[in-house]
């Protein structure tokens, strides 16, 4: 339904950003790639409902956990060659 349907768009960019502060290398296209494989893998549709505002910090580090174990190596993200920080915290 409608509210459903806005509660996953506002979600999926506030996952979308947090993504991009993360990952600074993702377009928002991967970004949203990602947010569609956590579907199934996270059940994120369940979560998206219970907690339509914001997921938790805990919620957030599983994601991105899931995020970079299924999907960093098929996106092929790496350490910036000249030695910065990686994408992994």
């Amino acid at each position: 339904d409608m509210l459903s349907t806005l509660i996953t768009t506002s979600k999926s960019t506030n996952i979308v950003n947090l993504l991009s502060q993360k990952f600074c290398s993702l377009t928002r296209s991967e970004a949203h790639d990602l947010i569609a494989a956590a579907d199934t893998q996270l059940n994120y549709h369940s979560l998206q409902l219970k907690k339509p505002n914001t997921l938790s910090e805990s919620e957030i580090t599983t994601l991105f956990q899931e995020f970079e174990r299924i999907h960093l190596s098929k996106l092929k993200i790496t350490p910036d060659e000249t030695g910065s920080p990686s994408t992994v915290t």
